[in-house]
């Protein structure tokens, strides 16, 4: 994994714009993309935030592009997203000592299935890295040392206690999701040496705790089905591993602050 962790508890206090600015693309480049309301609002203290985004553009290291995804009717749905221009991407890749793929530098629109997923996972992300709770953090394209088939989180947290947690967030947007997640965890926790100590899962809705509780009850089967079935014989299963003691759930309506 990787070992090069640019931005830091307590990130922002004390710090000149300039660098907080430099914060505010490193995590975009980290992350893939992000809203104004993560950037503004979370990630840093917001005495340190006014006028941070245009000066992101002002640099020519990201760009706004329309997001489709989600209800548009919600009140809180982000109606844009932040990505990283060609600019901006070469001004961050050479500070790391991997080079991992950034695609989001071609998109002209966001229309992830997930969006909403991700964005809350790293809305929880910012919040407990600012408040020190979580001295590192790790994004899917950072994760570096597992095999291909493994099943990546959305993002890893080492806690302030040395804790290593795998982070995943189901608020509704996929149902199909749910299915997947349940195998990932269970192949992910499963093993007799665990990368993580524990597992969460963040959501809005207690609806989809309660059915997580009921998908992921030690003992049960798992199915895993082809992209394409010809049928409904399932390619192989997968026994839930007892998460009693390895899962934490967080449930918070949506906006509302996730801290460990």
């Amino acid at each position: 994994m990787s070992n090069i962790i640019k931005i830091s508890p307590g990130q922002g206090r004390g710090e000149t714009f300039e660098h907080v600015t430099r914060l505010a693309a490193d995590w975009i480049y980290r992350f893939g993309y992000t809203s104004r309301d993560i950037i503004e609002n979370h990630l840093f203290p917001t005495a340190h935030t006014k006028g941070l985004v245009r000066a992101l553009f002002a640099k020519g290291w990201a760009t706004e592009i329309p997001c489709f995804c989600g209800d548009p009717t919600k009140r809180d749905q982000p109606k844009t997203v932040i990505v990283l221009t060609p600019l901006g991407v070469a001004q961050f890749r050479d500070e790391y000592d991997t080079v991992w793929e950034y695609p989001e530098v071609a998109w002209t629109r966001c229309d992830l299935v997930r969006c909403d997923d991700l964005l809350y996972v790293q809305q929880a992300t910012a919040n407990n890295l600012r408040i020190g709770s979580i001295d590192q953090f790790w994004t899917p394209r950072m994760i570096l040392g597992v095999g291909p088939e493994y099943p990546l989180p959305d993002a890893e947290w080492l806690t302030r206690t040395g804790e290593r947690l795998s982070v995943d967030a189901d608020t509704g947007c996929s149902y199909p999701w749910r299915h997947q997640l349940c195998l990932n965890l269970s192949i992910r926790m499963g093993t007799d040496h665990p990368i993580y100590n524990r597992a969460a899962l963040l959501s809005t809705q207690y609806e989809i705790v309660e059915d997580y509780h009921e998908r992921l009850k030690a003992g049960k089967k798992l199915p895993i089905w082809a992209d394409e079935p010809e049928d409904f014989v399932p390619l192989a299963e997968v026994e839930v591993p007892d998460l009693s003691r390895k899962m934490v759930v967080f449930l918070a309506e949506s906006g509302r602050e996730i801290l460990l």
